[in-house]
């Protein structure tokens, strides 16, 4: 099995686009029309310690996505609250559970790759061998349905199992609730029986519905084992409707590694009726295949009977210290593999699945899940399913008890068989299998969560209180676990999410987190005062932990004619009506400020727009538009349209112009192309002159992604990858400019500094010849496009961007605007500083701008006066440095611009400010669509 580095694998992307299939550990997805997504896990991260989050240990998990750090300090469930406080906040918050979807209560600091993507750490090993004296009895107790707690034994009198929990806590149990224990002298395994909900599992593109887990897009699905018996059975069924069966399914990965990462890693490939297991063993891969068609024929094959699901049942069961693993499809034997021996106790690691095979009108799932104990004998063919009659005692020397069993007390298990006692000690017990039994009292209440413990063990609460400074939890199995925040890792709420509610404001912090509620009071360098309902009592923030205000996602109208916008020197832009235009002054006519009279020598460029529509996208201003994303049409190659709503398996952040990934909880199974891990928009308009611009942050050398430029529904326009030592861009619709889409690299070669952790990307298109020069943090990289002598290549109105599998980065400053034809550094200086207005045809007329008006615009030039109608210009460029973002406050107007601030002060639904480049303001507080407290942060050189 090959291994690829990240690089590598960002460029399986474009030999699929080509045609060419490589790799077996490459998946291939097909969907309508034949498209094709890839997925997969290449990193090579090394680990690093994360801090701690200073506003507390806790978190919270909010079903629209947000989270928010603390520490749990009440549960009311009758009242449907919580108490939750912050470190940096003047008392604490309540919190309406309808609202929560997981409580986590481990650090959430956890190990981070060398790409800071955060990782589940592999568990310890277990622990060292008892001491020779030491009786205690560890175990694996498992009850009705998923249920189940490791503990102590202490001994099993009338029907009752006394057990000792993790943290010393006792617990009774009634036999009757009781399936199965499994006995060790060191740390006891896991299990899992379910599914019955989400927790647990890592991987965004699923969902959990009656009983299964559910594709909702074609990723890969993982669970984390931190302990497993030496002897351990898998079994799944997987249903993919009336496609081909086609997964991959691992065991001993680890989720956020390479796929061979980890000695001993075993994966099955299903693909209609050839099976593949892969191995790593010592080191050596290797991989065999079995042909099931003697079997099963084309039984595998959903698409053999039209209209009908064909679910494939699998059973792998593993000898861990002995090195051999037998698999079963359909209750036939697949065959027995050798594989790497393991050390006794050292059983763990990740389970994955992975569909290969996509279609969206097919339904995928995942159900009867169990990974259990298993007693080391191989079943025979076609043999029946065990008889539970009978209570069963398995000893460690292999051998097997069938009777009933009488006790467990002072350090001896008694089993009445055939009329005798038979006695075993502790340590020669295995496994205590109870007969199955109609007394079992059945739960009266549903459960409303679900529970996993940090010791090991998870179950259904019916039922939480607090008490004392301690979760009361009531439990199917008919007991109550009074149990610390300590000893819980996290309880997930078995809730649907809440019917959308007004929009409310969101003050962002920091760290990432977001809280809704309602702004009261901010100022420069003062506590924030919100108010998290109405009947609640303001709670004031700490300003240095908080980085701004959100307004809620309410669509007002705009008020007011907006026909031009400005963009001054320090980066900001303003909307309004344009009224005038002389040697000295700017005025305009804003929505919300009235109208301002502006220094001419503060603007950069004036915009103008003869159809009412802003000349110009802003991704602050405009970052909902982004973050619908765009899906994919019908054209040829990979087109693209607008989505109606933003994607749902993947969830991003945006905040102050900055779009980062907001939670990946399975990093290596991203859908790569098309139409993934992405934003982008689709303009109602663009001129032919076009520039776009963004920042693209990361950890240094770690900068990579792709974008899609310039596509529409009839066209695909053009795909760039960029990464660290150059770039790589081809046309994806080439038509008969060339044969195929051959990409082009063009290598930056000592033009940029290598290590730098953000970039700055300036594409310029002339949309009408199909041309596009690509610079990078102010370098000319690139010319791409029709070549001299070819018909003209026309682009279209859409753009995607997308960061690469496994390496975050953030997307910045987004700018898309018309370009005044320039490239920077190969225009003279003497041409750069002076005024010049572009025409719609494309057309330049250099000189001096003396007046403008809403009519015409006059200029003094080399060949004498000019007055042109202003309905044919597009922009007027007024020379000079290109615009660049100051540091400090920020406002961003809803859909009318971005201001820095020098000051500002919000109280009564108002804020009063100063800019630098508008002076005083007063505004209302609904005008604002963002509020951005502290100044942004550039990153040191290196990390």
């Amino acid at each position: 099995m090959r291994r690829f580095s990240a690089l590598a694998n960002s460029l399986i992307a474009i030999g699929l686009v080509g045609g060419a299939l490589t790799a077996a550990g490459q998946v291939i997805i097909r969907g309508n029309n034949g498209k094709v997504i890839i997925t997969g896990a290449f990193s090579n991260g090394q680990e690093k310690k994360a801090e701690p989050d200073p506003a507390g240990p806790h978190l919270i998990e909010f079903f629209d996505g947000r989270q928010l750090h603390g520490t749990l300090e009440a549960v009311d469930l009758k009242r449907g609250e919580i108490t939750w406080r912050r470190a940096d906040a003047s008392a604490p918050l309540t919190i309406p559970t309808m609202l929560i979807n997981r409580l986590t209560f481990v650090p959430t600091a956890g190990l981070q790759n060398e790409f800071g993507m955060e990782i589940p750490p592999l568990p310890p090993a277990n622990a060292a061998p008892p001491a020779p004296n030491d009786n205690t009895t560890y175990a694996t107790v498992k009850f009705g349905g998923g249920d189940w707690l490791r503990a102590e034994v202490t001994n099993i009198l009338d029907n009752k199992v006394h057990l000792k929990l993790a943290d010393g806590s006792p617990l009774a149990v009634d036999r009757a609730q009781v399936e199965w224990i499994y006995f060790s002298k060191i740390a006891s395994p896991e299990c899992y029986d379910g599914p019955t909900s989400l927790a647990g599992w890592s991987g965004s593109g699923w969902s959990y519905h009656e009983g299964a887990l559910h594709a909702t897009s074609p990723q890969q699905i993982t669970r984390t084992f931190a302990a497993l018996p030496d002897q351990v059975e898998y079994e799944f069924t997987a249903d993919q409707g009336n496609l081909m069966s086609q997964f991959n399914f691992s065991l001993h990965g680890r989720s956020g590694q390479a796929w061979g990462g980890e000695p001993g890693i075993i994966q099955c490939m299903l693909r209609a009726s050839t099976l593949t297991v892969f191995s790593n063993a010592d080191g050596h891969y290797k991989n065999e295949s079995v042909d099931l068609t003697k079997k099963f024929g084309d039984a595998l094959d959903g698409r053999a009977i039209a209209g009908r699901s064909n679910p494939v049942h699998f059973q792998l069961y593993e000898d861990f210290t002995g090195g051999r693993i037998a698999i079963f499809v359909n209750g036939h034997k697949a065959g027995e593999w050798g594989v790497q021996k393991g050390e006794p106790g050292r059983n763990r690691g990740t389970f994955a699945f992975q569909p290969t095979i996509w279609s969206p009108t097919s339904e995928q799932t995942l159900s009867k899940i169990r990974v259990v104990p298993w007693d080391g004998r191989i079943p025979e063919e076609g043999e029946k399913a065990e008889d539970h009659s009978s209570d069963h005692l398995s000893l460690a020397d292999g051998t097997a008890k069938d009777g009933r069993f009488i006790d467990l007390a002072a350090g001896t298990v008694r089993l009445r068989v055939d009329g005798s006692d038979f006695e075993a000690p502790n340590a020669q017990v295995k496994m205590l299998r109870f007969a199955h039994r109609d007394n079992a009292a059945t739960p009266s209440e549903a459960p409303i969560a679900h529970v996993l413990l940090t010791e090991g063990g998870e179950f259904d609460a019916t039922g939480i209180t607090w008490r004392e400074g301690r979760m009361q939890i009531a439990t199917r199995f008919g007991s109550e676990l009074p149990v610390s925040t300590a000893s819980v890792a996290e309880v997930n709420f078995l809730q649907s999410a809440p019917p959308l509610t007004a929009a409310e404001d969101v003050l962002v912090f920091e760290n990432g987190d977001r809280l809704k509620g309602k702004l009261e009071m901010a100022e420069e360098n003062q506590k924030v005062r919100w108010r998290t309902d109405e009947t609640a009592q303001p709670v004031e923030f700490e300003p240095v932990h908080v980085s701004g205000v959100r307004s809620g996602w309410s669509e007002a109208p705009r008020k007011g004619k907006i026909d031009s916008v400005v963009r001054f020197r320090n980066g900001d832009w303003l909307a309004g009506r344009f009224l005038t235009l002389d040697k000295d002054q700017l005025v305009l006519d804003t929505p919300d400020a009235g109208q301002l009279t502006i220094s001419r020598a503060l603007a950069r460029t004036l915009y103008f727009s003869p159809d009412g529509q802003l000349p110009i996208s802003d991704g602050a201003a405009d970052d909902r538009e982004w973050l619908k994303g765009l899906s994919l049409g019908d054209n040829q190659a990979f087109p693209t349209r607008r989505r109606s709503a933003p994607t749902s398996s993947v969830k991003w952040k945006s905040f102050d112009g900055a779009f980062s990934l907001l939670s990946v909880e399975n990093p290596e199974s991203v859908v790569s192309r098309p139409g993934g891990v992405q934003i982008g928009r689709l303009l109602d308009s663009l001129p032919s002159l076009v520039e776009m611009s963004f920042d693209v942050t990361g950890l240094a050398n770690q900068i990579i992604f792709t974008a899609q430029l310039f596509t529409d529904p009839s066209n695909a326009g053009y795909f760039m990858q960029l990464h660290s030592q150059g770039i790589y861009i081809y046309d994806l619709n080439p038509g008969d400019r060339a044969r195929g889409m051959v990409p082009q690299q063009i290598p930056f070669e000592g033009k940029l500094k290598p290590d730098a952790n953000r970039r700055h990307v300036q594409l310029l298109a002339n949309r009408d010849a199909g041309q596009l020069t690509v610079l990078v943090d102010g370098v000319v990289i690139t010319h791409f496009g029709t070549k001299p002598g070819k018909p003209p290549r026309q682009l279209g109105r859409g753009l995607m961007l997308s960061p690469q599998i496994n390496i975050p980065c953030t997307f910045s400053n987004i700018w898309i605007g018309p370009w005044n034809g320039r490239v920077p550094g190969k225009t003279p200086a003497s041409d750069d500083n002076q005024d010049t207005a572009i025409l719609s045809n494309g057309d330049e007329a250099p000189g001096t701008v003396e007046i403008a008006t809403p009519s015409s615009v006059k200029l003094a030039s080399e060949v004498g006066p000019l007055e042109l109608p202003l309905e044919r210009v597009t922009m007027i460029d007024f020379g000079g440095a290109p615009a660049e973002r100051t540091v400090g406050a920020r406002l961003h107007l809803a859909g009318a611009g971005a201001l820095t601030v020098d000051s500002y002060h919000v109280e009564n639904d108002t804020i009063t400010c100063r800019s630098e480049m508008v002076g005083d303001l007063r505004l209302p507080l609904h005008a604002v669509q963002e509020l951005v407290f502290s100044a942004s942060k550039p990153l040191p050189d290196k990390e």
